[in-house]
């Protein structure tokens, strides 16, 4: 062996000799994510988040909608699942995500894993519209953290009047909510 790879070796080893004197709180502070954040690793990849984060789809609309959101373990890259749920007028239907789960959104995955943007159908089989999601997909760490409740609120934009818009259809839209858990 080389000199400095004897060095490096002999200050590893003394260095953990070192680890019990100074106590549980400095090799506490090596796993904390903060501490992990600061020098430029993803607390996440080190000690995964375990619990669960809910998605709630809320429909304010008066007509039952079949809502979407797909999810994925991987930002970069599409690896994802969809959640699906038929929602009556007014009522309110939720999801359990097992974590990690690294992206949620409003949306369908396509075959190809490409993400469809089609977030709702409202109606029935006779007359469905489809709503989709303008915004972008939440990130685990920036936007929400395992424990939290998303919240996909389906809502009415044409306002009480009954107003439909020009091709004849009500308007809907999105309200994507993060609540805190604990």
């Amino acid at each position: 062996m080389t000199r400095s790879k004897l060095r490096a070796l002999a200050l590893g080893g003394c260095g953990l000799l070192l680890l019990p004197a100074l106590g549980c709180t400095f090799a506490a502070d090596l796993i904390n994510p903060d501490f992990l954040r600061q020098v430029g690793f993803d607390p996440a990849t080190i000690v995964p988040p375990a619990g669960k984060v809910v998605v709630t789809f809320v429909n304010d609309t008066t007509q039952t909608a079949t809502m979407y959101a797909y999810c994925s373990e991987n930002v970069g890259r599409i690896t994802g699942w969809e959640l699906t749920a038929i929602v009556p007028p007014g009522e309110i239907m939720s999801e359990a995500v097992d974590c990690p789960v690294a992206m949620i959104g409003p949306g369908q995955v396509n075959e190809d894993f490409s993400v469809n943007s089609t977030a709702a159908t409202v109606g029935d089989t006779g007359g469905q519209t489809e709503v989709t999601y303008e915004g972008t997909a939440l990130i685990s760490g920036v936007d929400f953290v395992c424990g939290d409740l998303i919240e996909i609120r389906l809502i009415e934009t044409s306002g009480d009047t009954g107003q439909d818009d020009q091709a004849g259809q009500d308007q809907y839209g999105f309200r994507v909510q993060v609540h805190p858990g604990r």
